[in-house]
Protein backbone atom coordinates (compact mmCIF):
# COMPACT_ATOMS: atom_id res chain seq x y z
CA UNK A 1 0.00 0.00 0.00
CA UNK A 2 3.25 2.09 0.81
CA UNK A 3 4.64 1.67 -2.46
CA UNK A 4 1.39 1.93 -4.65
CA UNK A 5 1.17 5.93 -2.70
CA UNK A 6 4.59 6.59 -3.17
CA UNK A 7 4.21 5.92 -6.98
CA UNK A 8 0.87 7.78 -7.17
CA UNK A 9 2.50 10.89 -5.98
CA UNK A 10 5.59 10.35 -8.10
CA UNK A 11 3.38 10.14 -10.93
CA UNK A 12 1.22 13.31 -9.54
CA UNK A 13 4.48 15.14 -9.30
CA UNK A 14 5.99 14.46 -13.01
CA UNK A 15 2.49 15.05 -14.61
CA UNK A 16 2.92 18.53 -12.85
CA UNK A 17 6.46 18.80 -13.47
CA UNK A 18 5.99 18.05 -17.30
CA UNK A 19 3.33 20.35 -17.64
CA UNK A 20 3.18 23.44 -19.63
CA UNK A 21 2.04 26.85 -19.09
CA UNK A 22 0.87 29.35 -21.74
CA UNK A 23 0.47 33.17 -21.29
CA UNK A 24 -2.23 35.16 -23.54
CA UNK A 25 -2.26 38.27 -23.17
CA UNK A 26 -5.82 40.32 -24.42
CA UNK A 27 -4.73 44.11 -25.50
CA UNK A 28 -7.45 45.10 -26.89
CA UNK A 29 -9.27 47.48 -25.52
CA UNK A 30 -13.26 47.68 -25.84
CA UNK A 31 -14.31 51.31 -24.29
CA UNK A 32 -17.83 51.85 -22.73
CA UNK A 33 -18.15 55.40 -23.05
CA UNK A 34 -20.54 56.53 -19.61
CA UNK A 35 -22.40 59.45 -21.19
CA UNK A 36 -26.15 60.02 -22.65
CA UNK A 37 -24.42 63.33 -24.75
CA UNK A 38 -24.61 62.16 -28.14
CA UNK A 39 -22.46 64.70 -29.39
CA UNK A 40 -19.88 64.21 -26.66
CA UNK A 41 -20.25 59.92 -27.81
CA UNK A 42 -19.43 61.13 -31.37
CA UNK A 43 -16.38 63.09 -30.11
CA UNK A 44 -14.86 60.14 -28.90
CA UNK A 45 -15.60 57.86 -31.69
CA UNK A 46 -14.04 60.50 -33.86
CA UNK A 47 -10.68 60.48 -31.34
CA UNK A 48 -10.56 56.52 -30.81
CA UNK A 49 -10.49 56.76 -35.07
CA UNK A 50 -8.04 59.10 -35.34
CA UNK A 51 -5.83 57.47 -32.71
CA UNK A 52 -5.83 53.90 -34.22
CA UNK A 53 -5.44 55.32 -37.87
CA UNK A 54 -2.33 57.39 -36.29
CA UNK A 55 -1.17 54.08 -34.44
CA UNK A 56 -1.85 51.71 -37.59
CA UNK A 57 -3.97 49.58 -35.28
CA UNK A 58 -7.57 48.90 -34.26
CA UNK A 59 -6.61 48.50 -30.58
CA UNK A 60 -9.46 50.88 -29.71
CA UNK A 61 -13.30 50.50 -30.42
CA UNK A 62 -16.52 51.52 -28.58
CA UNK A 63 -18.86 49.42 -27.43
CA UNK A 64 -22.49 49.83 -26.50
CA UNK A 65 -23.16 47.05 -24.02
CA UNK A 66 -21.17 47.71 -20.44
CA UNK A 67 -20.92 43.58 -20.04
CA UNK A 68 -18.97 44.06 -23.15
CA UNK A 69 -16.10 46.74 -22.11
CA UNK A 70 -13.24 45.77 -20.39
CA UNK A 71 -12.41 49.34 -20.09
CA UNK A 72 -14.48 52.88 -19.30
CA UNK A 73 -14.33 56.69 -20.50
CA UNK A 74 -16.31 59.07 -18.13
CA UNK A 75 -16.93 62.75 -17.64
CA UNK A 76 -16.91 64.23 -14.42
CA UNK A 77 -17.92 67.00 -12.97
CA UNK A 78 -15.15 69.91 -11.87
CA UNK A 79 -12.66 67.35 -11.93
CA UNK A 80 -10.32 70.02 -13.06
CA UNK A 81 -11.03 71.64 -9.35
CA UNK A 82 -11.12 68.55 -7.31
CA UNK A 83 -8.18 66.97 -8.96
CA UNK A 84 -5.04 69.30 -8.53
CA UNK A 85 -6.66 70.91 -11.97
CA UNK A 86 -6.01 67.96 -14.13
CA UNK A 87 -8.36 68.08 -16.95
CA UNK A 88 -8.09 64.04 -17.77
CA UNK A 89 -7.26 60.93 -15.42
CA UNK A 90 -5.90 57.88 -16.77
CA UNK A 91 -5.32 54.60 -14.88
CA UNK A 92 -4.37 51.07 -16.48
CA UNK A 93 -6.06 47.75 -15.23
CA UNK A 94 -5.03 44.14 -15.60
CA UNK A 95 -7.04 41.56 -14.92
CA UNK A 96 -5.21 37.72 -14.83
CA UNK A 97 -7.17 34.28 -14.89
CA UNK A 98 -5.85 31.07 -14.50
CA UNK A 99 -7.34 27.58 -15.72
CA UNK A 100 -5.79 24.49 -15.59
CA UNK A 101 -6.54 20.64 -16.84
CA UNK A 102 -4.46 17.47 -17.30
CA UNK A 103 -3.69 15.56 -19.95
CA UNK A 104 -0.81 12.88 -20.76
CA UNK A 105 1.56 15.45 -21.04
CA UNK A 106 0.95 16.88 -17.66
CA UNK A 107 -0.41 19.69 -15.87
CA UNK A 108 -1.17 22.34 -18.83
CA UNK A 109 -1.93 26.24 -17.46
CA UNK A 110 -3.30 28.81 -19.17
CA UNK A 111 -2.71 31.97 -17.81
CA UNK A 112 -4.62 34.69 -19.85
CA UNK A 113 -3.96 38.78 -18.87
CA UNK A 114 -7.14 41.32 -19.66
CA UNK A 115 -5.72 44.41 -20.35
CA UNK A 116 -7.76 47.83 -19.77
CA UNK A 117 -8.39 50.92 -18.63
CA UNK A 118 -10.15 53.89 -16.46
CA UNK A 119 -10.14 57.17 -18.29
CA UNK A 120 -11.99 60.17 -17.03
CA UNK A 121 -12.47 63.64 -18.52
CA UNK A 122 -13.39 66.83 -16.98
CA UNK A 123 -16.91 67.37 -18.01
CA UNK A 124 -17.33 71.07 -18.59
CA UNK A 125 -13.80 71.20 -20.74
CA UNK A 126 -14.22 68.02 -22.98
CA UNK A 127 -17.79 69.57 -23.63
CA UNK A 128 -16.88 72.66 -24.43
CA UNK A 129 -14.28 71.93 -27.00
CA UNK A 130 -16.17 68.42 -28.06
CA UNK A 131 -17.96 70.75 -31.27
CA UNK A 132 -14.65 71.61 -32.86
CA UNK A 133 -13.01 67.87 -32.35
CA UNK A 134 -12.92 67.30 -36.02
CA UNK A 135 -11.65 70.64 -37.70
CA UNK A 136 -8.06 69.55 -38.10
CA UNK A 137 -7.04 73.45 -37.78
CA UNK A 138 -8.18 73.87 -34.18
CA UNK A 139 -6.53 74.57 -30.95
CA UNK A 140 -9.71 73.01 -29.55
CA UNK A 141 -9.25 69.46 -31.71
CA UNK A 142 -5.70 69.94 -30.45
CA UNK A 143 -6.13 69.77 -27.23
CA UNK A 144 -8.99 66.81 -26.97
CA UNK A 145 -6.82 64.57 -29.26
CA UNK A 146 -3.38 65.44 -26.81
CA UNK A 147 -5.52 64.93 -23.58
CA UNK A 148 -7.53 61.68 -24.79
CA UNK A 149 -3.51 60.35 -26.44
CA UNK A 150 -2.13 61.33 -23.58
CA UNK A 151 -4.65 59.47 -20.58
CA UNK A 152 -5.16 56.64 -22.97
CA UNK A 153 -1.69 56.50 -22.36
CA UNK A 154 -1.63 55.80 -18.93
CA UNK A 155 -4.00 53.36 -19.95
CA UNK A 156 -1.00 51.36 -21.87
CA UNK A 157 1.08 51.67 -18.60
CA UNK A 158 3.60 54.77 -19.92
CA UNK A 159 4.03 56.91 -16.92
CA UNK A 160 4.86 61.08 -17.22
CA UNK A 161 7.65 62.34 -18.38
CA UNK A 162 8.54 65.53 -16.58
CA UNK A 163 11.70 66.00 -19.10
CA UNK A 164 10.48 66.97 -22.32
CA UNK A 165 7.25 69.70 -22.64
CA UNK A 166 6.64 68.41 -26.34
CA UNK A 167 6.08 64.75 -24.87
CA UNK A 168 2.56 63.66 -25.12
CA UNK A 169 3.47 62.20 -21.58
CA UNK A 170 4.47 65.63 -20.09
CA UNK A 171 2.57 65.73 -16.79
CA UNK A 172 0.73 69.00 -18.06
CA UNK A 173 -1.56 69.71 -21.05
CA UNK A 174 -1.84 73.01 -21.64
CA UNK A 175 -5.68 74.38 -22.77
CA UNK A 176 -4.44 76.04 -25.74
CA UNK A 177 -3.36 74.48 -28.59
CA UNK A 178 0.60 72.39 -28.49
CA UNK A 179 1.22 71.86 -32.08
CA UNK A 180 4.52 70.94 -31.20
CA UNK A 181 3.34 67.73 -29.47
CA UNK A 182 5.95 64.69 -30.35
CA UNK A 183 3.26 62.28 -31.19
CA UNK A 184 6.05 59.80 -33.11
CA UNK A 185 7.83 58.83 -29.88
CA UNK A 186 4.82 58.12 -28.40
CA UNK A 187 3.19 56.09 -30.63
CA UNK A 188 6.40 53.81 -31.19
CA UNK A 189 6.16 53.35 -27.33
CA UNK A 190 2.42 52.31 -27.60
CA UNK A 191 3.31 49.90 -30.34
CA UNK A 192 6.49 48.53 -27.93
CA UNK A 193 3.63 48.58 -25.23
CA UNK A 194 0.98 46.13 -27.69
CA UNK A 195 4.03 44.09 -29.19
CA UNK A 196 3.53 45.10 -32.54
CA UNK A 197 6.64 47.39 -33.50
Amino acid sequence: MLLRCIVLFCGVFLLNACGKNEVVENKRFHFFVNTENPETKDAVQFLVDRYNGELGSPVLDIVEDQAAANSKIGFTSNLKLNADHKLGVGQWITISSRTSRYSLEGRETTTEIQYGMDISFDKDNFEAKQARVKDAESSEADHLYHLFCHEVGHGMQLNHKEDDPNDVMYPFIPEASKHQVEYDLYFTQIRTFLGTR
